[in-house]
């Protein structure tokens, strides 16, 4: 059981989750959360590569107007939760974020017509709300856009130093390549050129080296990326993601990026007919079990 607040700061609980799918779909309802507390609720409303566009979900109130769409979940009781989905609100999240899977309340076909009446080249296919417009319902809108908003700017993977990777194009204009690199921060050529390559995240001791020798800029670092990242941020490992953050409490940012640091280096035995994105998914579940069972001291 989930309990915690919406945008209108109304109470939600939820019973035991479906559990994570094996990747969003349109018109599914996602919990979302980071660093291990629930934050919303969210209809799935766009899939797209590392990120969802959704709309936001609140418990029901009388002060709900059109386009917004009501629709029930069943609670712990057994009852019924009457929620709102806000279809005017949508906005872009990270799959990060997506929690835990509570089932599907409209279907892909459904979702497009909904976003063509709010654009108002259709009609609304489902009953929604009554267009009673109120001072009231605009404040609710904006404390909805507002969480949305704070949602959209949850991120990983990031671009700063200790989180980012060398831009190779930066490196490369500075004139140093990997052996220069091995030389300046004293490290083995198979880790520098793991470095120049943007492949792994400088250490505190390797980004006080750079900076020594002015090369530690914010222009010099790029967000990781690749099969490990893309494999990083999909709900199936959000689980033991948080499981890590509370044995070693820290953030889940800092927990993705170190999970990157040793997922990336992991030479997978290649399987025939494996995919570059099953191996990768290989690769962050063994490192996520080296996380589990030997925690930092």
């Amino acid at each position: 059981m989930t309990s915690f607040q919406d945008a209108l700061g109304r109470q939600v609980t939820l019973p035991d989750a479906e559990g994570a799918a094996a990747s969003p779909v349109v018109g599914e309802l996602w919990l979302t959360s980071w660093d291990g507390g629930a934050l919303a609720l969210v209809v799935v409303s766009a899939v797209r590569h590392g990120y969802v566009l959704g709309w936001p979900v609140t418990v029901s109130t009388r002060d709900d107007t059109y386009p917004s769409v009501p629709f029930g979940l069943n609670a712990t009781d057994g009852s019924d939760v009457g929620l709102v989905a806000w279809p005017d609100a949508e906005f872009g999240m990270s799959t990060a974020l997506l929690d835990s899977r509570y089932g599907a309340p409209f279907d892909a076909k459904t979702v497009r017509l909904i976003v063509g009446a709010v654009s108002g080249d259709c009609d609304m296919p489902v009953p929604a709300c009554e267009n009673v417009p109120s001072e009231a319902a605009e404040a609710d809108l904006e404390r909805v856009c507002a969480q949305a908003w704070d949602l959209g700017d949850i991120e990983w993977p990031l671009s700063i130093p200790g989180h980012g990777v060398l831009d190779q194009d930066e490196i490369r204009n500075s004139g140093v390549d990997a052996r220069a690199l091995a030389g300046i921060l004293h490290v083995s050529p198979a880790r520098a050129a793991s470095l120049a390559a943007g492949r792994a995240v400088p250490t505190q001791t390797e980004l006080e080296a750079l900076e020594s020798l002015h090369l530690h800029r914010a222009s010099m670092f790029i967000a990781p990326s690749g099969a490990e990242v893309d494999a990083i941020v999909h709900p199936r490992f959000k689980s033991r993601i948080v499981a890590v953050t509370r044995q070693e409490r820290l953030s889940e940012v800092a927990v993705r990026t170190w999970l990157y640091t040793e997922a990336e280096p992991l030479a997978a035995r290649h399987q025939p007919g494996r995919s570059q994105a099953d191996e990768a998914a290989a690769r962050v579940e063994a490192a996520l079990d080296r996380m589990l069972q030997a925690p930092r001291s």
